[in-house]
């Protein structure tokens, strides 16, 4: 879902090593929980609760990753989600 990318500037700052991963991962948490981002989270965990749903991600390890958090942030949600890290 378009709407659940992590702001292009937020994105940016952390590529640019403006902030660390700590930063980042409140900051992207705070636009996931926000009065207009939300909604959108909570019905991305149901459609995950209907059909199998998959998060490519770049990056080597899920430590680091906005697609982590979302999973992790969609389980917040739908606690019976299943997530697996490949």
């Amino acid at each position: 879902m378009r709407g659940l990318v992590p702001p292009a500037n937020l994105v940016g700052s952390y590529y640019r090593k403006e902030m660390g991963w700590d930063e980042y991962e409140s900051a992207y948490l705070d636009f996931l929980r926000s009065e207009e981002i939300a909604p959108l989270v909570e019905v991305f965990a149901r459609r995950c609760t209907e059909e199998t749903i998959t998060l490519l991600c770049v990056e080597d390890k899920a430590d680091n990753c906005h697609r982590r958090l979302l999973a992790e942030e969609l389980q917040r949600k739908e606690p019976g989600l299943r997530v697996v890290h490949k």
